[in-house]
């Protein structure tokens, strides 16, 4: 579960179901109309609505990868995974580790015509939801899109969190989804 003020936003599933007696599919859809609603009370600096308005959702970048059987195995391996079916190319259920697809980059970060806070890009953090295993010589498709725009006050001032998602693709089959989280600390005014 994620909170955001103390309350619910929405609940992270696995790739097998929600162990809610729930079919994940149906529980992903309810929890995300519950966010989109419960976020509508959350206070949105004006700027940040405008962006969240303008860019939200909307596919900006589109990539392939050839799924390269060594390279899985490796980065199971740096892992340190010791299940063969993620480091041994020749198990007959040679998958990638889960969270393989967190290696893969598209094109572009953020949309090419969007305006970028004045202040140091960092990276702030991987999400990743498995659907299905990726095989080793499949080509998947990568689409990505920015899923939410967001900020957090420290003492430092205000920074702005931009997450990426990158829905990735086998053939028609929708196997992950991969999210990369980008932060902005805004340079003081003055």
């Amino acid at each position: 579960m994620e909170e955001v003020n103390g309350k619910v936003a929405f609940v992270r599933v696995g790739a097998s179901g929600t162990g809610l007696g729930m079919p994940r599919a149906f529980l992903k859809a309810v929890m995300h109309d519950a966010r989109s609603i419960f976020l509508k009370d959350v206070n949105v600096d004006d700027d940040i609505q405008k962006l969240r308005d303008e860019y939200l959702n909307l596919e900006f970048d589109e990539v392939s990868f050839d799924l390269d059987g060594e390279r899985m195995a490796m980065y199971g391996q740096c892992c340190g995974e010791t299940d063969p079916k993620f480091t041994d190319v020749k198990n007959e259920d040679f998958q990638a580790p889960p969270t393989f697809v967190s290696t893969l980059v598209g094109g572009r970060h953020l949309p090419k015509d969007m305006p970028v806070p004045d202040g140091v890009g960092m990276d702030a953090g991987k999400y990743v939801e498995w659907m299905a295993p990726l095989r080793a010589g499949h080509t998947l498709i990568g689409k990505s899109h920015l899923h939410d725009i967001y900020t957090k006050t420290g003492r430092s001032g205000r920074m702005i969190f931009f997450v990426t998602r990158m829905e990735l693709f086998d053939g028609d089959e929708h196997v992950a989804n991969a999210d990369t989280r980008t932060v902005f600390r805004e340079r003081p005014s003055g």
